[in-house]
C-alpha cells in the first residue's frame, strides 16, 4: 500500500491507481473465473452487479485476448463511473 501512496504523491491519479490495483495479478488471483473478476469490478467500482449482457461482453473480451488490466481500465474509466 505504501508504494501506491508514494506513487499518488508523485502524481499518479486515483483512476491510474485503481486500474493498477484492480488489474494486478494479486487481485485477479482472488477470482476463480473471468465472470467473477468482472462482477467484482462492477461491485467495487460501480457499486452494483453487472447485468448478464455486461458480464458476457467483458468475459468475451477476456476470452478474445483482452487483458484483465484492460478490462479493469474500461470499467474504471467508464462514463457510468465518472458521473
Amino acid at each position: 500500500m505504501n508504494a501506491w501512496v508514494a506513487q499518488m504523491q508523485a502524481g499518479m491519479t486515483e483512476s491510474q491507481a485503481a486500474i493498477g490495483i484492480l488489474g494486478s495479478a494479486e487481485y485477479q488471483a482472488r477470482w476463480a473465473t473471468p465472470t467473477e473478476f468482472v462482477q467484482s469490478l462492477y461491485q467495487n467500482v460501480l457499486g452494483r452487479s453487472a447485468t448478464a449482457a455486461e458480464a458476457t461482453a467483458w468475459v468475451n473480451q477476456i476470452a478474445g485476448g483482452t487483458s484483465f488490466t484492460a478490462v479493469a481500465q474500461g470499467i474504471v474509466m467508464s462514463s457510468e463511473q465518472n458521473t
